[in-house]
């Protein structure tokens, strides 16, 4: 059979490229492997006939798809394999699972529901028993015989497995049913050493599925941690629940976890009859994750009643439509999607008896503190933008805690970049409104960017709101002396010696990006010749001020150039942020230079003409407008000189002032609005 579908030469060539690196000789040893799994995608790469001491009960770790292949491609037939097949296929009345064990336990399972749990393998049962405990449901509710039934079981298999278990038994351990083992035994005050299970799948980063995977799995460590806190003596490994802590923030952070049941897109996502797409399996997740989000202290101070909500029309759905609790949806992962009645029923349940209270120490509360008037105040504020005129107050609030919580972490990394000089003014309320704009944003437009992505634009937009600062500080410098060509001739030398290729020498996120500056240079007047900005410096040549603008500049020029995102780029985007990087820099020196033109310039016969002017406004208005931010009162940039007006220049003249005029009231206008006047 011969078929294509979407998206089937990417997989090829994905399978190629992991063919090309299989050690054959893997699958010939005695060690399983998950390899084992999946033999149906090495027909014709492996003799079959040289795996055949790997099948147990007759089946290859515990798939009919992988036994199947191995019958048909051995020259050998094995009874054990065909009695294995038929037993799978007469036991699913037809459709064959992708994992299907041949020990099969059952169990008698809470009578309350009247139904009983045929487990199909390990997992299962384990997910099924640690989500009711831990939801709140007691040994009693599910039955004291089928518990400790249960209970005896996994002692067993953690015994005989020495510490470690496999998702069903002699099938290979791996960390997943390991640790929910542990944990469902702890939840029963029968604990289990946590040990065993750290010796075998503890890595330098993480913890690994299985001892060879090639992919770190972010829900196997979430099971790690979750068994470590709740084991007899969790102080015992904490360097282990700082490296899952850690790897768990590092995932989360770097974008590489599907982030879809953050507070702000599980309570967005809500259907106006309770539902998350009308399907009671996953509306019992996002039941259970608002459950355990609602009491966290920067959540419940700001947004309790529009959880509480949430989570009542939820419980509602559920409880009405809980005819439908046996109908799972296909959202489970393994070799395909699959669904099961099991688990959509055990998730009904746990969200409907899960607690949503949680009693925090005070040190807990403090770690984000949230003042009430300033997130009303910013609520206020940001509604008054027409880009949020229309997002419900609740969410909006929502990103304002968010914003919060990166704020004081751009603050420390201003500290420990150190750029730009600091100021004393008190002018700090940026540090606020920088990541509060971000998350606003990226919420009430779903931009869906991943922390940090969001991180570094709030790093680059404090650093550009610095460098504005900054240059408007050193252009109005006594010391400057107006010598602005001399300004420009140090930032034209520095994109000169700037590198044209760079490297990435930083690893990890913007701690790691060393903010080391260039090698101060020694100005001297040679320097300007090579510019044709440059002009020849005299003894008022301001030296002093000028190698101090380099210094800082070089710094903040070092940081963008050398930034892992821009020196992992190819060189045309290289090239590219380095003529932005000067266009941007020179912008603001030419802003500063015609400001202070303009200051000195003395009306004509109630015209103001500008004899200093080198271009036309027309000329002007597309290259250097967006230069400007109306950053003063000043009136217009630069006009042509006297001589080339024409006829037309005193009405036109007149025009663009009405213009000025109007603007300059509608900005003043919006300012008296968003402060909280009419």
């Amino acid at each position: 059979m011969d078929f294509k579908f979407p998206g089937f030469e990417p997989l090829m060539d994905m399978n190629a490229r992991k063919l090309s690196t299989f050690p054959e000789e893997v699958l010939h040893s005695t060690h399983q492997t998950t390899l084992l799994h999946s033999l149906e995608g090495f027909v014709d790469k492996i003799d079959f006939d040289r795996i055949s001491h790997h099948l147990l009960h007759g089946a290859m770790m515990a798939s009919p798809s992988s036994t199947a292949a191995y019958l048909m491609n051995a020259s050998e037939w094995s009874e054990d394999a065909e009695a294995y097949l038929r037993f799978v296929v007469d036991a699913s009345n037809g459709g064959v699972p992708s994992a299907f064990p041949i020990t099969i336990f059952e169990i008698t399972w809470v009578k309350s529901i009247s139904y009983q749990v045929q487990a199909s393998f390990l997992l299962k049962v384990l997910q099924v028993l640690s989500t009711l405990l831990e939801s709140g449901f007691t040994i009693q509710d599910l039955g004291v015989d089928s518990v400790y039934y249960i209970t005896n079981f996994l002692e067993t298999q953690l015994r005989n497995g020495s510490g470690i278990t496999g998702f069903a038994p002699d099938i290979l351990p791996d960390t997943d049913d390991t640790a929910k083992a542990i944990l469902t035994l702890s939840l029963l005050k029968r604990p289990a050493s946590c040990e065993d299970m750290i010796k075998t799948f503890e890595s330098q980063t993480h913890f690994k599925t299985y001892s060879y995977e090639s992919t770190a799995s972010f829900s196997a460590n979430c099971n790690v941690l979750n068994a470590i806190i709740r084991s007899t003596n969790p102080s015992l490994h904490l360097p282990q629940v700082n490296k899952s802590l850690n790897f768990l923030c590092q995932t989360w952070y770097e974008g590489k976890l599907s982030d879809k049941w953050m507070f702000t897109r599980t309570a967005n996502n809500q259907s106006p009859n309770g539902s998350w797409k009308d399907s009671p399996e996953i509306t019992a997740y996002a039941v259970l994750t608002l459950k355990k989000l609602a009491p966290l202290p920067w959540i419940a101070r700001i947004l309790d009643t529009r959880t509480r909500e949430s989570i009542d029309c939820g419980i509602n759905y559920l409880e009405a439509n809980e005819a439908r609790w046996d109908t799972p949806e296909f959202i489970w992962v393994e070799k395909v999607t699959y669904g099961s009645k099991l688990l959509s029923e055990t998730y009904c349940l746990a969200a409907l008896r899960a607690s949503s209270f949680h009693n925090w120490t005070e040190k807990a509360t403090g770690l984000f503190p949230t003042p009430m008037n300033k997130i009303s105040s910013y609520t206020h504020f940001f509604s008054k933008l027409p880009l949020f005129s229309q997002e419900p107050v609740w969410r909006l609030q929502a990103s304002i805690v968010e914003g919060y919580m990166f704020a004081p972490i751009l603050r420390s990394t201003q500290s420990e970049l150190q750029v730009f000089p600091g100021n004393d003014d008190g002018s700090d309320n940026y540090f606020d409104y920088i990541p509060i704009t971000w998350t606003s944003c990226n919420n009430a437009t779903d931009f869906t960017l991943w922390p940090e992505a969001l991180y570094e634009m709030m790093i680059i937009a404090m650093l550009n709101f610095q460098a504005d600062k900054y240059l408007e500080d050193v252009s109005d410098n006594d010391k400057l002396r107006g010598n602005f060509e001399s300004l420009k001739t140090v930032v034209h030398q520095l994109y000169k010696n700037a590198p044209k290729k760079t490297t990435d020498t930083h690893e990890g996120n913007h701690k790691n990006h060393a903010v080391s500056g260039n090698k101060r240079r020694k100005l001297d007047s040679s320097e300007g010749d090579e510019n044709p900005e440059s002009q020849d410096f005299d003894k008022s040549y301001p030296f002093e001020i000028l190698q101090g603008t380099e210094h800082v500049l070089s710094r903040f020029t070092t940081y963008i150039l050398s930034h892992r995102k821009v020196s992992s780029a190819n060189s045309v985007l290289q090239r590219r942020v380095r003529e932005e990087l000067l266009t941007f820099i020179l912008a603001h020196i030419a802003h500063s230079k015609h400001s202070s033109q303009l200051s000195t310039t003395r009306p004509q016969d109630e015209i103001q003409i500008f004899t200093q002017a080198q271009t036309s406004y027309y000329s002007w208005m597309p290259h250097r407008s967006g230069e400007l931010a109306e950053k003063s009162g000043n009136g217009f940039p630069q006009f042509q000189s006297q001589q080339q007006q024409g006829a037309h220049l005193e009405e036109a003249l007149r025009k663009l002032f009405d213009i000025a005029t109007y603007e300059r009231e509608c900005l003043e206008h919006a300012v008296d609005r968003l402060r909280g006047g009419r």
